[in-house]
């Protein structure tokens, strides 16, 4: 491992890690993932603590830090979004807020750059990728309805037909 440079047979810890680099952990991690059948469009409160989840059977608020639902509305008649804007209403603890959301029903795509990160389709699924060469794929068998960073970057959602996932960028990423 290293010369002893004490004389007692081993190399002082700060020797060792001056040899071997940091671990890092990876840059995305996921999140959460929960099941939201019908899920046609999504999209971040402003203050990005919640994710409004839009679909054939209504909307739904998801906490983005625990995934808990936090708000329902099973109304499906589609008069809380409007298609042109791409502008939803909230529910539950946002239910005073607009949200501008991305998918089928919109017609509108959430941020697919931000701060060095891209996010690409591949034939697999997806694939995120730094300018330092790093990467993660994310393998989706499902249709992907919606994808994409949330303005400050801090989440990367993944929509399909039946489920929602949000991935968070480790803290230790300092881009």
């Amino acid at each position: 491992m290293g010369a002893d440079v004490t004389g007692r047979g081993y190399v002082p810890f700060s020797a060792a890690i001056r040899r071997y680099p940091p671990l890092m952990a990876a840059p995305w991690q996921r999140h959460w993932t929960v099941a939201v059948g019908g899920l046609t469009d999504v999209g971040f409160s402003p203050d990005e603590r919640f994710v409004l989840a839009v679909g054939h059977a209504g909307r739904g608020v998801f906490d983005c830090e625990s995934g808990e639902r936090v708000g329902r509305d099973s109304r499906d008649d589609w008069r809380y979004l409007d298609q042109a804007t791409g502008m939803a209403e909230g529910v539950g603890p946002i239910e005073s807020q607009v949200v501008r959301v991305a998918g089928l029903m919109s017609g509108r795509a959430l941020p697919s750059e931000h701060a060095g990160w891209r996010l690409a389709r591949s034939g697999q699924g997806l694939v995120v990728e730094g300018d330092d060469g790093s990467s993660l794929a994310i393998k989706e068998d499902e249709d992907v309805r919606a994808c994409g960073f949330s303005d400050s970057g801090r989440w990367l959602v993944v929509a399909t037909a039946s489920d929602l996932t949000l991935h968070a960028q480790s803290v230790a990423d300092d881009r």
